[in-house]
């Protein structure tokens, strides 16, 4: 048996993720999204007069669990989801045509995850609305190094990780939280 921690987690906000392999099968335990990562984005201000140097003033992109990003999905034969906040990466791994694990969770689990997911995509309808839906097409300007450059340390750190090598586990928010109802109908 060998067990693969992708991210230690931080909580509610960042559940563990885990790839076991036993016996020939690859299982991935939790499939999660960091959302304290979130903190890097400028807060959507109402008229009010806030310092937003240090923030990232961009539609918001989302954190992975830190190597799930280099996991070939197709590999993947079992998902175990044991908490909502560790289901809502999956239409990050649903999306790839070619991902084919079966999926198990609780139905109170996959209940609660689903809200989250709709409340996730619904906060995030009110990024696109303020900053506008021009970032679809390829990476975000924030993810120049010169942009990087310019972040606060702490910031910089969220982002990047050690040395640049987070920069990979961020990706854009999924659009409808039903390609992930395809997954949990088998």
């Amino acid at each position: 048996m060998k067990l693969t921690c992708l991210s230690k987690g931080s909580g509610v906000h960042f559940p563990p993720c885990h790839m076991v392999e036993f016996c020939g099968l690859r299982l991935l335990l939790e499939c999660p999204i960091d959302l304290s990562a979130l903190n890097v984005f400028s807060p959507i201000s109402a008229g009010c007069q806030l310092d937003l140097s240090g923030f990232i003033s961009a539609e918001p992109w989302y954190k992975t669990a830190k190597n799930l990003h280099l996991c070939d999905a197709t590999l993947i034969d079992v998902v175990l989801i044991s908490s909502p906040a560790g289901m809502l990466g999956m239409p990050f791994l649903t999306r790839n045509p070619r991902f084919s694990a079966k999926i198990y969770a609780t139905e109170a689990t996959m209940r609660i995850g689903r809200l989250m997911m709709d409340d996730l995509v619904s906060m995030h309808s009110e990024y696109i609305m303020f900053y506008g839906d021009g970032e679809r097409t390829g990476f975000p300007e924030w993810m120049g190094w010169e942009e990087l450059g310019r972040l606060a340390l702490k910031a910089k750190e969220a982002v990047m990780g050690e040395d640049g090598e987070e920069l990979g586990c961020w990706l854009p928010l999924y659009r409808l939280p039903s390609n992930l109802s395809r997954s949990f109908e088998n």
